[in-house]
């Protein structure tokens, strides 16, 4: 089917029993150019790798030092550019680049470029680790650095030979010991510092890397063992595979094979260290020879090469098919349903249905295994066109596209128009406003939108009803008001009311500061707060005595204060900020007096900036959930929101202000009734998201807008 470029370290087994045959001959160092300027940049699980191009180079191979394994190759690219899937979260890498170029039909490799280090952990404020220094004994380093301020800990990686930087483990001394080096050689160390539990808050700098040498008499042993040469050598071939077996031979810890094609040079292709081996990809119509040698890894001795087996490929390993054009496709349309048939394609496993809606572009909706297939839920009244296409799964072969056919959706028999509010009235009560107005046939509840000095009408609230009473308005402020009606079951809305405007009452000692500001209620204080899920902030603050109430104001990007907020507890969520955005946050506390507020000093302005959007997170392949609606009996609330195509569940992210925190409730379809509510005078706010499959994962979409209620 389709066919990704990114290459993904998820599927890598180091575990390898059979070779896999890549053709490429290790090449000197001076014929292909070393790859220059590597650059790793690193966003949400995925690596992006760049570098210098190399002059007629075929492609790049692209190696990852996977921590606690090594170097491994995790695939081949012809660009310049490659981006690395499937990183892991909290942990260190290293990446290498080579070039490649096809020489007489195979493929040649020149030397590595540098290492760049990257890693996914969380940053600590932390200072790079300096003064690395090594002193060795024998089979034994000593290691020691200048201590971190700060810091709880060290991780100390070593470069061994073959496999590069490996994590050898962790100190909280500013020294260790390092002992059991497998062979003599040049070997490098670096360390890094942490903060929490193994680095749980987070990592500084490494530091730079020190490299040293292990010279012991133990590991160069005279004694020397003498390998036998590899015997009985015997293969197996199968269309483009081909099965090795050979006698073991004594001390040998793996045997390299050799291969050369069409009687070129010889180039190993890699090491086993069984008694047998499989080499895969094998060219069609080619000759090939096959030579096996033992290998001693302790003391470095090489046996004697096998008798040489020589064998050819057959011409074509594959039989070709090539698939028939869909035909005789037709089309039934019921309501805002589509019936599809068409004649079979012989050699198909399935079949690709295709769609564009109003001449859009077309869009893969379905694939199907029969010669039929049913699209629903499509928008009523709507012009669509229509291609299907065979598939066939073994050879990764596709037919040609049937004709195209149009057809157009018929228009919803159920629709209805809900009618426009009219004689909407407003009767002001000091900063409070109650509306009025006439009930709309069918309409299920209204949508209250209000503007303030001649703003943006925000909705500031839903109701079952023809009334509403808006309160905690702005003293001596003007104000326009609209409504409109809404239909649950046809998902309509009708049109908005007349506007209306109309301006609250003056405080009658408005002049009187005191008013505003009494030193008889006390300021605000320890206002502290907690970015959320992203875009969304806890707050809380110490409770001032006597205080009925607490007004939070907020600004977004330096601009000016709005208050978002009046609550009576001291814990609160402000949900739906923008995304990767300033805000500073402010709270004072009011008492009523005679019927009137009297405030204390604002508490100080505290900072925090919302993090970034994340597809990762909320894919943009999941539609958003809409259309969430509360409806409270007693104790007991229903959310209900409309469906979204394809989601397999639903998130209903749960809130309790005054409490803190939220908790997530699992739905199966487009509602849920959650029970325990308390009084009124507790509020609760709740948000859905739906989730389903893309590309094999169950993925999330965006959260709906916030609903907010209360027990009755």
């Amino acid at each position: 089917m389709m066919k990704h470029k990114n290459i993904s370290i998820i599927f890598i087994s180091l575990l390898i029993i059979a070779i896999l045959l890549m053709m490429s001959p290790n090449m000197l160092a001076y014929t292909i150019p070393a790859v220059e300027n590597l650059k790793v940049e690193y966003t949400d699980g995925t690596a992006y790798l760049s570098w210098s191009s190399v002059a007629n180079a075929d492609g790049y191979e692209v190696f990852v030092n996977i921590p606690g394994y090594g170097y491994a190759n995790i695939g081949s690219v012809s660009d310049n550019k490659v981006s690395v899937i499937g990183i892991s979260e909290d942990t260190a890498y290293s990446v290498k680049v080579r070039a490649y170029e096809y020489v007489n039909n195979i493929r040649e490799t020149g030397s590595f470029s540098n290492e760049v280090d990257f890693d996914t952990n969380k940053e600590a404020d932390l200072d790079r680790v300096t003064g690395v220094k090594v002193e060795t004994t024998e089979n034994i380093a000593n290691v020691s650095w200048n201590s971190v301020s700060g810091a709880d800990g060290y991780e100390v990686y070593i470069d061994i030979p073959s496999y590069g930087y490996l994590k050898i483990g962790n100190v909280t001394t500013n020294s260790a010991i390092l002992m059991g080096f497998p062979t003599n050689g040049k070997y490098a160390v670096k360390i890094r510092a942490y903060k929490g539990t193994n680095g749980e808050d987070g990592y500084g700098e490494f530091s730079s890397s020190k490299t040293f040498n292990i010279d012991n008499e133990d590991l160069d042993d005279d004694k020397k063992v003498e390998l036998d040469q590899v015997r009985n050598l015997t293969y197996d071939l199968d269309k483009d595979k081909v099965y090795l077996d050979w006698s073991n031979v004594t001390d040998a810890d793996e045997y390299i094979v050799y291969i050369s094609i069409n009687g070129g040079s010889y180039s190993e292709i890699g090491r086993v260290t069984g008694s047998e081996a499989i080499i895969n990809d094998l060219r069609e119509n080619t000759t090939y020879k096959v030579k096996i040698a033992a290998y001693n890894k302790h003391d470095d001795v090489y046996g004697e090469e096998s008798k040489i087996i020589t064998f050819k490929t057959d011409k074509e390993f594959e039989e070709k098919i090539e698939l028939d054009k869909v035909r005789n496709l037709t089309v039934d349309v019921d309501g805002n349903k589509v019936y599809l048939d068409w004649s079979n394609v012989t050699d198909a496993d399935e079949y690709e249905v295709y769609l564009s809606k109003n001449s859009g572009a077309y869009s893969l909706v379905g694939t199907v295994t029969n010669s039929n297939a049913t699209i629903s839920q499509l928008d009523y009244d709507t012009s669509y066109k229509v291609k299907v296409r065979a598939y066939n799964e073994k050879y990764d072969e596709y037919g040609t596209y049937s004709d195209i056919k149009s057809f157009k959706t018929e228009e919803d028999e159920d629709k209805i128009e809900i009618g426009k509010v009219r004689n909407l009235s407003v009767d002001v009560d000091g900063n409070k406003v109650y509306l009025d107005w006439s009930n709309v046939a069918d309409a299920d509840e209204y949508e209250v939108y209000l503007s303030k000095n001649s703003g943006a009408y925000k909705l500031v609230g839903t109701v079952a009803n023809s009334n509403a009473t808006i309160s905690q308005l702005d003293y001596n402020t003007s104000y326009k008001v609209k409504v409109r009606a809404y239909n649950e079951r046809y998902d309509e809305y009708g049109t908005y009311s007349d506007i209306k405007s109309f301006k609250t009452e003056k405080r009658y000692n408005d002049d009187d500061e005191d008013d505003y500001t009494s030193t008889t209620v006390g300021t605000v204080r320890a206002l502290s707060l907690e970015v959320q899920n992203r875009n969304e902030v806890a707050l809380e603050w110490s409770a001032v005595s006597g205080a009925d109430g607490y007004e939070v104001y907020l600004s977004e990007d330096g601009g000016s204060y709005k208050h978002v907020l009046t609550t009576k507890y001291v814990k609160e969520i402000i949900t739906d900020l923008e995304y990767n955005t300033s805000y500073r946050v402010k709270v004072r506390a009011y008492k009523e007096v005679n019927g009137r507020e009297k405030y204390g000093s604002y508490s100080s302005a505290k900072s925090f900036k919302t993090e970034r959007y994340s597809s990762s997170i909320n894919n943009e392949d999941v539609g958003k959930v809409t259309n969430v609606k509360a409806t409270v009996t007693g104790s007991t609330v229903y959310l209900s929101w409309k469906s979204v195509p394809g989601a397999v569940k639903y998130e209903i992210l749960f809130t309790v202000p005054g409490y803190g925190g939220a908790t997530s409730i699992w739905s199966e379809g487009p509602g849920r009734t959650i029970s325990g509510l308390t009084t009124k005078d507790s509020n609760y706010t709740a948000r859905v998201r739906a989730y389903k499959y893309v590309d094999g994962r169950l993925v999330p979409g965006e959260y709906s807008d916030v609903v907010r209620f209360h027990g009755e």
